[in-house]
């Protein structure tokens, strides 16, 4: 799993990743747009590597033109931080680096900077509704600033109101996510209502239980034996593993073994 070292300022990385991006054919030079099959769809390129889609979203081929090396018949592809992150021909969760070449396992890491915003959220209950208030904390340590009120929300179809740790205070820091490709906004609501969860503006969607212990990539939910990720998948998933980066193994009711990835695709 990812190491997350506090040595490196946030805006210096994002410089350094601002230098990858995706382009359009027209930005292409003449001998880049060559490279392009004509059934391939151009995603990103990197300096002399470039991503490719097939034009029917279903397989990606990445190459690079200095070393005339490609790989095709991808099924997922997307850079962490000093690795790709790849699905197989087979199925197989792989690794690339930026010369291609393929591991079973790497350890990859991000950087970030802890010198930004912190903020305590508070629900309080004010007659017939649940306040919200959100309070700078790091920058305004000396409280100049009064905290500020968010939400006000009803109590006439909730008995109760929660953050995403399942209390009604929480701590956290705008590098929230920084470094994964997470799901779950810091100031998500959920409400209970009855023995029945909700997230707050979906109440037609309800769960037998949400776990609050873990919010990367986001919290799971459960129906019956059912397991599912908030904005991921609804719960149709018997077991759901750990994700690695941006993918996970996941088993369903009849048995069969996918992968899951954290925008709510499954590989079979």
């Amino acid at each position: 799993m990812p190491k997350y070292l506090l040595t490196l300022c946030f805006f210096a990385l994002l410089a350094a990743c601002n230098s990858s991006k995706s382009v359009s054919s027209d930005e292409l030079s003449t001998d880049a747009k060559t490279n392009v099959a004509s059934t391939q769809v151009l995603i990103s390129q990197e300096g002399p590597i470039q991503i490719t889609q097939s034009e029917d979203a279903e397989s990606y081929t990445i190459s690079r033109s200095d070393i005339n090396k490609e790989i095709t018949d991808l099924r997922f592809v997307k850079r962490y931080f000093r690795y790709y992150q790849t699905i197989n021909e087979k199925n197989e969760i792989q690794y690339l680096d930026d010369s291609l070449n393929v591991f079973n396992e790497v350890e990859d890491f991000f950087w970030t900077c802890g010198t930004v915003p912190h903020y305590t959220m508070t629900i309080i209950s004010e007659g017939k509704f649940f306040v919200v208030y959100s309070d700078e904390t790091f920058f305004d340590m000396n409280n100049d600033e009064p905290a500020k009120e968010i939400a006000r929300i009803s109590m006439d179809n909730i008995d109760a109101l929660m953050f995403i740790n399942g209390e009604t205070t929480f701590n956290y820091t705008t590098n929230f996510g920084v470094g994964q490709e997470n799901r779950l906004e810091p100031e998500t609501l959920i409400a209970k209502k009855g023995e029945k969860y909700h997230f707050h503006g979906a109440p037609q969607v309800e769960y037998d239980e949400i776990f609050f212990t873990k919010f990367s990539p986001s919290l799971t939910t459960r129906n019956g034996r059912l397991y599912g990720l908030h904005n991921i998948i609804e719960p149709t998933i018997t077991e759901l593993g750990e994700f690695t980066y941006f993918l996970a193994p996941v088993t369903f009711p009849s048995g069969e073994k996918a992968i899951l990835d954290v925008f709510g695709k499954v590989y079979r």
